[in-house]
């Protein structure tokens, strides 16, 4: 009968911690952030090769220790991505709600990144010390590794699409991820295959390896679930407008009803101020990208400028400067960003534009520029007509904002300024902000 356990020697056990070792110092030059869990791992490929080598003696043990094994080098790599779900869970807090889509993706990309050098570097120690007498451990870990590295390179596949508005393939990058950690299944039976008999089989091991293929799962998959829960959709049943797939801003949407509002941002603790102040907001990202407090608005697609400006005021003497105009998409794109991408939103920034800005007029015939030509900074400023439906100005913005459009941010003029732009783009020259120029070199 052929031995129940491989037990490896002293020499061999050193030389899977000093392999191990190699590794993570290979990872702490490509991937710094998994160090802190890094330099634990020979240290667990060197402890458990000993536990292992001792044990083995044992008969009640011995068959279950391999194993076994292969749980406890999982053990950094569970600490790892834990720590990173519970870090990106905290960023995510504190995340602008216009960009979540992207910050999503990344920090989900980036903790399922972490774990991926971890498991390389253990899996190398376990296959020094087991070579083919464990290779049921092995193929957990192996799977595991490329389950991990297979979901953070769709991810940071996804973000990239996302930054270049391909919203589509967002989605389509994304839809198998939930499920890549399971490939640990077939790689613990394609594991116990390569076995073949060579070694015996009992309740212990198959506990054992049981237990490793689940922490396996867990490590090897994305945290992006976990994530999703901790955010914002603002559905809505009011007959939004209706588009194409895209971002959205996640808070929850409220109608345009100005004691709606007014209830609302009182208790989201939004500033007071008795009139609507039209300001110059500055900011090191530049005035496109300047943080605001931001809200999303849900109105009808139908419903008119009159009463898309009578909301905006509200949102100004809340001191809210960034207005979300909800849409909706059908049919709802499927997956699991599924909600960043069904009630894509359109951005209006209520505050003034930089004097540089391009003012474009907007109604029932679509964009027009006001002025002979445009000039150039990539801010706009928003002049609806007053026949324009909210359907309109959603569309615009949204065409106007896109990765490829002609503006950074959209400005909306309000009523009472906007028969002296409609007459001439000069008066903006005068209502704009000279500290928000974009031009390049001019800030």
């Amino acid at each position: 009968m052929p031995p129940v356990s491989h037990a490896p020697s002293p020499q061999r056990i050193t030389l899977a911690a000093l392999v191990s070792l190699l590794v993570v110092m290979l990872i702490s030059w490509s991937a710094p952030e998994s160090v802190a869990y890094g330099w634990g791992t020979p240290v667990v490929v060197g402890a458990g090769g000993l536990i292992w080598n001792r044990l083995a003696s044992v008969r009640q043990l011995a068959r279950s220790l391999d194993t076994a094994m292969a749980l406890l080098i999982l053990a950094p790599a569970i600490a790892a991505r834990q720590q990173a779900t519970l870090l990106a869970e905290w960023q995510l807090s504190v995340y602008p709600a216009h960009q979540m889509l992207e910050g999503v993706l990344a920090y989900c990309a980036q903790a399922t990144a972490d774990t991926a050098p971890l498991l390389a570097a253990g899996t190398v120690g376990y296959l020094v010390l087991g070579g083919r007498a464990a290779s049921p451990g092995l193929g957990v870990l192996l799977a595991a590794a490329a389950a991990s590295a297979g979901c953070s390179g769709a991810l940071f596949a996804a973000r990239e699409a996302a930054a270049s508005g391909e919203y589509t393939q967002v989605a389509t990058l994304v839809r198998g991820v939930p499920w890549t950690g399971f490939l640990v299944i077939p790689g613990a039976m394609l594991g116990v295959a390569f076995q073949g008999g060579r070694s015996r089989w009992s309740v212990g091991r198959a506990l054992w390896l049981v237990l490793a293929g689940a922490a396996g799962v867990y490590t090897g998959n994305t945290p992006l679930a976990q994530l999703l829960e901790t955010v914002v959709v603002p559905s809505t049943d009011v007959l939004v407008p209706e588009g194409p797939i895209g971002p959205t801003t996640t808070l929850a949407a409220v109608t345009g009803e100005p004691a709606v509002i007014d209830r609302v941002f009182r208790e989201r603790g939004h500033y007071y101020q008795a009139v609507p102040v039209w300001p110059c907001v500055d900011g090191d990202r530049g005035w496109a990208h300047t943080l605001r407090r931001s809200a999303t608005l849900a109105l009808p697609a139908s419903a008119t400028v009159g009463q898309l400006d009578a909301a905006a005021d509200r949102f100004m003497v809340w001191t809210t400067h960034r207005l979300a105009l909800v849409g909706r998409t059908e049919p709802a794109p499927k997956g699991p960003v599924a909600a960043l991408l069904a009630w894509p939103t359109a951005a209006l920034l209520l505050d003034r534009p930089p004097q540089d800005a391009t003012a474009l007029r907007v109604g029932a015939e679509g964009i027009h520029l006001i002025g002979r030509a445009r000039p150039a900074g990539r801010g706009c400023a928003l002049v609806p007509d007053d026949d324009a439906t909210v359907d309109a100005v959603w569309h615009a913005v949204r065409a106007l904002t896109a990765p490829a459009g002609p503006c950074e941010g959209i400005a909306l003029v309000p009523a009472v300024h906007r028969p002296a732009v409609r007459a001439s783009r000069d008066a903006l020259l005068t209502l704009g902000c000279p500290a928000h120029a974009t031009t390049p070199g001019a800030r």
